[in-house]
């Protein structure tokens, strides 16, 4: 029975090395991420004035620049936002090209 001691101790230790990264990677990116993001495109989803207004945007986002589409933005005419100009984004834990602006 003591023969078995150390193995059990190497076994628990390696399966505690296998799980824990898992398990702080969970913890560690829980909460959706502010961002300051920069403004590539701003129009309107049709081409009436009453139609949603549209943002594209692009952001760095752990190295690469991420580039996402159709950001719909309430309450702002198209006209007031500026072409490379910055807003705030909130950008998913799980995904980062799940965003929304951040109102």
């Amino acid at each position: 029975m003591r023969e078995l001691v150390p193995v059990i101790a190497v076994l628990t230790l390696m399966a505690t090395a296998a799980i824990l990264p898992a398990l702080l990677h969970r913890w560690r990116r829980r909460h959706w991420r502010r961002v300051v993001a920069r403004i590539d495109a701003a129009y309107y989803a049709a081409p009436e004035r009453t139609a949603l207004p549209l943002i594209d945007v692009s952001f760095r986002d752990h190295g690469e620049t991420r580039l996402v589409k159709g950001l719909l933005r309430h309450g702002t005419d198209v006209e007031d936002l500026v072409p490379g100009g910055p807003i705030r984004i909130l950008v998913s834990p799980v995904d980062s090209r799940r965003c929304v602006i951040d109102e």
